[in-house]
């Protein structure tokens, strides 16, 4: 806005211009959740499943995000390829918890429970039943690179023993899932160690 003021005593009295210039407020920003960082990381779990859903061929190294560099708490998302949420970031430890993009080091993408044969107990009656394990694979990924810097299988525990006498229904025993503490002991010693 632009105002100006003519004001003289004389004829010879300059012209007194006055400018008004409303301040420049700038927008508060919305704060950057939880939620927007995990987004912008996804494109780190897009790699392919190689057939096993154990190995992932490429992932999208992440403009803004940080170095997996020094020491301290490297702070980490964990998704599920193609970059979906996971109810196992939600159980991390507050202080792994990046901030906003730019401290975010680590991306977890943790893979498709598999279930895997370990047994099959044959009876006399020709019937069998199958024992399952469960496992799951997680790749840690660099977020600024792209790059892989660890990768592990987990293993849930093997179900009960087959017994000498079953109910003919029974066709598989199962072992519990892996479960979340499994997995967060392996990713607390990269959190915390120095690369």
């Amino acid at each position: 806005m632009l105002f100006l003021s003519c004001c003289s005593a004389s004829p010879f009295s300059p012209a007194l211009l006055h400018l008004r210039v409303p301040h420049l407020v700038k927008a508060p920003q919305s704060p950057v959740t939880l939620d927007h960082v995990r987004l912008i990381l996804a494109p780190a779990c897009l790699g392919r499943d190689e057939g096993g859903g154990e190995i992932w061929t490429e992932a999208t190294p992440i403009e803004g995000a940080a170095a997996y560099a020094g020491s301290g708490i490297h702070p980490i998302v964990i998704l599920h390829p193609p970059g979906e949420h996971s109810s196992w970031d939600d159980r991390i430890n507050d202080e792994w918890r990046p901030l906003n993009l730019e401290n975010a080091q680590l991306v977890a993408c943790v893979g498709p429970i598999k279930k895997e044969a370990i047994e099959l107990c044959e009876f006399l009656s020709g019937s069998g039943i199958t024992r399952y394990r469960f496992r799951i694979a997680v790749r840690l990924i660099g977020a600024s690179t792209g790059s892989t810097l660890a990768y592990q299988t987990f293993y849930g525990a093997p179900p009960r023993a087959c017994k000498v006498s079953e109910p003919m229904n029974l066709g598989e025993l199962t072992g519990p899932e892996v479960g979340y503490l499994q997995v967060a002991g392996w990713l607390e010693g990269i959190v915390k160690e120095k690369p």
